[in-house]
């Protein structure tokens, strides 16, 4: 349904019904329909309150390769409060001087809206994870080196797409991936189809010109609305109002004699549907007239804003309401941040040795990306689309003048998901109980005596399930294989425990303990409301 106006309303009968809808559409559809139909009282469903549970959602997951470094990630200025056990919560808007060095204050105009969060671990190998999107310890796609066979092969976009609680009807695109000029760098993003098997981003994903021509089919971007005949427009509202009506029918509060009335109602919609016509409804959101640009550009700020243009128009249209993008090297270079060419061994060494060289180097490239995140964000918003969206941001691994390992991978997220997720807050899981794993002091110079002490803290797999159970679903919507949870809970492959120092085998031992409560469906406390 469009989300332009703003003007949210309760289409009702007897003042009862409750059916979000577009005061526009509304009036169209009353213009169009005319009497034709005469829509049922429902009491068992009196409470408008139902009418929150149709509002759609919308998941974005950004990515970017190589990770942080932890001292010139979060602030030092620390006043949490213990929420839980070992869960401790700052508002953002108290940071006065930002959130730390490489975030800063770039996000303060929208910091209501974020949450960034600390102690989110991984227990697969010291390398590039799959873990940002599936929680598996195996590779990315890599030339020389690709497992290709994660121990776990499910993503999470795979299914939310697949999961009829996110689409009520076949969708047009069911995952829009974005991998920016794949090709031009060393660690492609690799998806995963239905069936756990590899899938690389198409065509539609690496260029501008190309990620259009998927979306653009479905909706018009000369004239919009305006292009429709009067036929199409009244099919796409009985669409859009057949299936709100679709969704109160699957409400467990509606009584069996009410289902029967309003079965009656769906039986007469279809009827309309047919009569008024076969042409491809186009929805009438004005923002799906307007035509972003799709020329390819050098400039990698202008070329990954266009890209996240067409995502946010995409969510808008209603082509899609899940999307993956990938951060990577070539894409998120910007030529004006003088960390060298696009060539490898050069931008490998500035994010890898950050520690030897000093950090300005290494905050420029984290910066860049954060940038990127932060833009696509804020088109989300823009478009009145993020309140009920979750964008995420997060790494393939944790610390990259550390090593590879896993242990606190840097995550971002925007928009509550209606309500679902915590917003406005740092949130710490770090279990500060039981000795931190290692003290980061002289890690990067140029802060002083200024540390980070690193703790073990909560499974990134728990972030994974609190998203999906924010989107409605179970256990039994995402669980795969007669496994449990949602991803790997265990490193099976050689090495695990060692490496970076024995820092893994640390966090391994921690999980394995006493101290952590092994539940493979567990959700992080504070962070997914109740």
């Amino acid at each position: 349904m469009s989300k332009q106006s703003g003007k949210k309303s309760e289409l009702l009968t007897n003042d009862r019904l409750p059916v979000v809808f577009d005061q526009v559409s509304r009036r169209m559809f009353i213009r169009g329909l005319g009497s034709a139909l005469a829509i049922p009282f429902l009491p068992s469903l009196a409470s408008r309150a139902f009418a929150q549970t149709t509002q759609e959602k919308y998941f974005i997951f950004m990515n970017v390769t190589h990770g942080r470094s932890l001292v010139v990630w979060n602030p030092f200025d620390l006043n949490q409060t213990l929420v839980a056990p070992n869960v401790r919560v700052q508002k953002l808007n108290t940071f006065t001087n930002g959130f730390g060095a490489t975030i800063g204050t770039r996000f303060n105009d929208i910091q209501s809206k974020l949450s960034i969060i600390q102690g989110l671990d991984t227990s697969g190998l010291s390398d590039h994870y799959w873990f940002p999107w599936s929680a598996s310890p195996s590779r990315f796609a890599n030339s020389a080196v690709d497992f290709n066979v994660p121990q776990f092969g499910y993503s999470i976009d795979q299914v939310l797409a697949q999961s009829n609680k996110v689409y009520a009807n076949t969708p047009k695109v069911p995952v829009l991936r974005i991998d920016p000029r794949e090709g031009l760098h060393t660690y492609s993003f690799l998806g995963r189809d239905a069936n756990g098997r590899a899938i690389r981003a198409g065509a539609e994903g690496k260029t501008v010109l190309g990620t259009w021509q998927a979306v653009s089919q479905y909706v018009n971007p000369a004239t919009g609305a305006d292009s429709l005949t009067l036929a199409a427009k009244k099919k796409f509202l009985v669409d859009q109002f057949l299936g709100e009506t679709k969704k109160v029918m699957s409400s467990p509060e509606l009584s069996a004699n009410d289902k029967s009335l309003l079965g009656n109602f769906v039986d007469q919609l279809n009827d309309v549907q047919k009569r008024v016509g076969t042409q491809q409804p186009t929805p009438t959101n004005p923002q799906c007239a307007t035509t972003p640009q799709t020329g390819e550009t050098a400039d990698n700020v202008a070329f990954n804003r266009r890209l996240m243009d067409i995502m946010a128009l995409a969510m808008a249209c209603g082509v899609t309401k899940v999307g993956t993008y990938h951060l990577n090297w070539a894409s998120c270079m910007d030529p004006s941040l003088n960390l060298g060419s696009r060539v490898q061994p050069s931008v490998h060494d500035t994010i890898h040795h950050g520690a030897d060289s000093g950090a300005a180097d290494m905050i420029k490239y984290w910066q860049c990306a954060l940038d990127h995140y932060g833009y696509m964000v804020r088109k989300m918003n823009q478009i009145g689309l993020l309140d009920n969206s979750v964008v995420v941001f997060t790494s393939d691994f944790s610390s990259s003048t550390r090593g590879h390992h896993g242990i606190d991978l840097p995550v971002i997220t925007a928009g509550g998901l209606g309500g679902k997720l915590a917003t406005g807050d740092f949130i710490s899981y770090y279990d500060q109980t039981n000795g931190y794993l290692e003290n980061t002091a002289g890690m990067v110079p140029g802060v002083g005596n200024k540390s980070a002490k690193l703790y073990a803290g909560r499974r990134y797999n728990e972030f994974l399930v609190s998203i999906m159970a924010a989107a409605g679903l179970t256990p039994a919507d995402y669980e795969r294989d007669g496994a449990k949870g949602f991803g790997s809970y265990e490193c099976t492959h050689a090495g695990c425990g060692g490496g970076e120092g024995g820092l893994n085998g640390k966090m391994l031992a921690y999980q394995a303990s006493g101290a952590y409560n092994d539940n493979r469906n567990a959700t992080l406390p504070y962070f997914l409301k109740s």
